[in-house]
């Protein structure tokens, strides 16, 4: 095995400047069972682009990729609409609990589990309220992303009117004797 010009050819591998033979006898180099240790951990990425290489992606993986995301959104919107739903739950609970101590007719007993049912619904509240900030920012990332395409959608509209302008000026050129500048 010629240690130099595995050397070399691994330089030009990672310059990219092989050429689809020179990478093939790169690979069968590297395979080599008396390959140096210092050149082992590369027979390691050749045996995985050998492995990959066969790999293929199906015809619809980004219809199906898309699809998954779109599952994911409207998964976490629906978690978003039943955490909103347990919260007013909660406080309606907790206002429901706050009017049945108003009355005068309480005891020493009612008060304390109306305070630890209180702990409790604020202890819920806060997880909750962690639990739905995540898909807050979810949702306001969707907006900004439909924002973002409704901005470039007006933006091709308008280059199509440029366009338009562009060619009804190519009409008057010949009756005034003006050239358009060339538009690449």
């Amino acid at each position: 095995m010629n240690i130099k010009k595995t050397k070399a050819l691994l330089e030009k591998y990672f310059e990219g400047k092989t050429t689809l033979q020179e990478e093939y006898e790169l690979s069968e180099m590297l395979s080599d069972s008396s390959l140096p240790k210092e050149l082992q951990q590369y027979n390691i990425l050749f045996d995985f682009f050998k492995v990959e290489k066969n790999n293929t992606v199906s015809d619809n993986f980004e219809q199906e990729l898309d699809t998954a995301i779109q599952n994911d959104i409207r998964n976490k919107k629906k978690l978003y609409s039943i955490f909103s739903i347990a919260a007013s739950v909660i406080i309606i609970i907790g206002i429901s609990f706050s009017s049945f101590f108003n009355t005068k007719h309480y005891n020493q007993e009612k008060v304390i589990a109306y305070h630890q049912t209180n702990e409790a619904l604020i202890y819920m509240s806060h997880y909750l309220n962690v639990g739905i900030q995540p898909l807050n920012n979810m949702a306001r990332n969707v907006t900004e992303s439909e924002v973002a395409f409704e901005r470039s959608i007006k933006y091709l509209n308008n280059l199509n009117k440029v366009s338009c302008g562009y060619d009804n000026m190519k009409v008057f050129s010949k009756y005034f004797n003006y050239q358009p500048i060339q538009i690449n």
